[in-house]
């Protein structure tokens, strides 16, 4: 049996690979300096180190993520401001952070730099038991 074959469908193919870099916006890596937001479970806080380190779903795999703290993160528990060490484990938090720039790491924690840090409501006891 001979298949036809199609010549338009390929050159089609072959300029919508050739554009297509260009038209995914989302999936290009963001700069230096820009804000995105992570949600996770806060593991443990280091109020003297003035750092974060939350555990989050990736695909199939769980890993672990440290977040520097300035001094002039906002942080909410319950809707409240609060200090950093009022951060308890295992509460579920919304961290906003961006990259930290070249020049400004120093630690493990010096990739992302927060920017705001709030608690997500408790979920009902016994809801999904």
């Amino acid at each position: 049996m001979k298949f036809p074959s199609s010549p338009p469908l390929i050159g089609g193919l072959a300029v919508l690979a050739w554009l297509a870099p260009g038209l995914g916006g989302a999936a290009q890596a963001q700069p230096a300096g820009a804000p995105d937001t992570l949600t996770a479970t806060l593991r443990s806080v280091d109020a003297d180190a003035r750092q974060v380190e939350v555990l989050t779903g990736v695909g199939h795999a769980l890993r672990v993520v440290t977040i520097r703290v300035e001094p002039e993160c906002v942080i909410r528990v319950d809707g409240a401001p609060a200090p950093l060490g009022a951060l308890e484990p295992g509460r579920i938090v919304r961290i906003a952070y961006r990259q930290a720039a070249a020049g400004d790491a120093s630690g493990p924690a010096a990739a992302r730099v927060a920017g705001t840090i709030e608690t997500l409501p408790k979920p009902a006891s016994g809801a999904g038991r």
